[in-house]
């Protein structure tokens, strides 16, 4: 199975931005679809790692209910991510969507893990397109 490097979750960023640094320590819990549905209410939340079994060593939020992060929640919109999105290119010189790789995902499954294809953003090339403030396909 073929493992890419993915770019940064901008969504996450913008969040981790406005809950603060308070928010290190802390992973996603929630993603909540808000407004037109091109916006998110981000929800933080305290995880432990698994003991034992085949999943031991992962991150899991199961018997941690209720313990969120206190003023751990944050609205994110799509016109925010999209501003983190260009300022990363902008930053970088490199694709927001592949993160420089020239391969974007295209699907999982159990059978067959994760499948990718060539960025359609940047066509394969890992640099972010010439105008990169433009909308992406």
């Amino acid at each position: 199975m073929t493992t890419i490097q993915q770019p940064p979750n901008f969504m996450e960023l913008v969040a981790r931005q406005k809950i603060g640094d308070k928010a290190s320590a802390w992973e996603i819990f929630k993603w909540e679809r808000i407004g037109d549905g091109n916006d998110f209410l981000i929800s933080l939340g305290e995880t432990r790692t698994k003991t034992s079994g085949v999943n031991k060593g992962q991150i899991t939020w199961r018997g941690l209910d209720g313990r969120m992060l206190p003023n751990g929640k944050a609205v994110v919109t799509e016109a925010e991510t999209q501003s983190a999105e260009a300022q990363h290119e902008s930053e970088t010189g490199n694709c927001s969507v592949c993160g420089n790789t020239g391969q974007s995902f295209a699907s999982w499954s159990v059978a067959e893990g994760t499948k990718y294809r060539t960025c359609r953003r940047c066509n394969g090339t890992g640099k972010a397109p010439s105008g990169s403030t433009e909308a992406k396909a």
